[in-house]
Formats: structure tokens, C-alpha cells, sequence
């Protein structure tokens, strides 16, 4: 209720302001997969994509509130390779009309890196 309330009051657009984040998320999952795979093959470098406190060239607003990207740190025992399937960069978007009794479905699906762990813990935190 507390999320309806909020998308109803933030977004001309609900229902498609919250298809078009759903959709985000689930690029945003695909793309992190990624990231994370060239880092632990030794393809990239963490600061290529994340904070890590030696980037002089990081935007200087990051840089004075570093304490506010304290979780957007690489944790390398977060990503477990055999999980994560380097072909899938697709985002599925699946709408299934239901009956008049039941409510339609919609499912967004990603191969990215999912939620779990401390993640989990703190994604009903609003703000």
C-alpha cells in the first residue's frame, strides 16, 4: 500500500512509470552481471565501474559524500560466476491477460544479478 501510494502521488503515470522501472531494474541487474564478471575475470578494474575512493576522475559531488556510496562498493563474494549466465542480456517483459475473476499478470524477467543478502535486507527501506 505504502508503494502504491507513493507512485499514485509521484507519477502522472502510474502504471507505466512502474513497467518502465521494473524494466530499468532489470537492465540495470543485466549490466551490473557484466561488470561483475569482466572484474572477477580480470577483464576490467572495480573503478571502472564502481567508487573506490582512488578515482580522481569521479564526479566531485560523489567524492564529497562519499559516505552516502558506502554500499556501492564492488564486493567481489557477492557474484558467484556458475550463477551468472554471460549470454542472457535480455530483459523479458511478459503480459498475460487473465479472467474476468482473476487479475491480468505481468512478469519481468532478467538473467542479472538478482537480490540477495544485505541487499535484501534493506530493500524495503524507503529512501
Amino acid at each position: 500500500m505504502l508503494y502504491d501510494n507513493l507512485q499514485r502521488s509521484q507519477y502522472k503515470y502510474p502504471i507505466k512509470s512502474t513497467v518502465r522501472e521494473l524494466v530499468s531494474n532489470g537492465i540495470d541487474s543485466v549490466n551490473e552481471r557484466n561488470y561483475a564478471l569482466a572484474i572477477l575475470k580480470g577483464e576490467a578494474k572495480e573503478d571502472e565501474f564502481y567508487y573506490t575512493g582512488g578515482n580522481k576522475d569521479m564526479d566531485e559531488s560523489i567524492l564529497e559524500n562519499k559516505g552516502v556510496y558506502k554500499d556501492s562498493k564492488f564486493d567481489p563474494s557477492y557474484y558467484d560466476p556458475k550463477f551468472l549466465d554471460p549470454t542472457a542480456d535480455k530483459v523479458n517483459v511478459i503480459y498475460q491477460e487473465r479472467g474476468p475473476l482473476e487479475r491480468d499478470l505481468l512478469r519481468v524477467v532478467d538473467k542479472g544479478v538478482g537480490l540477495g543478502g544485505k541487499r535484501l535486507m534493506g530493500y524495503m527501506k524507503l529512501g
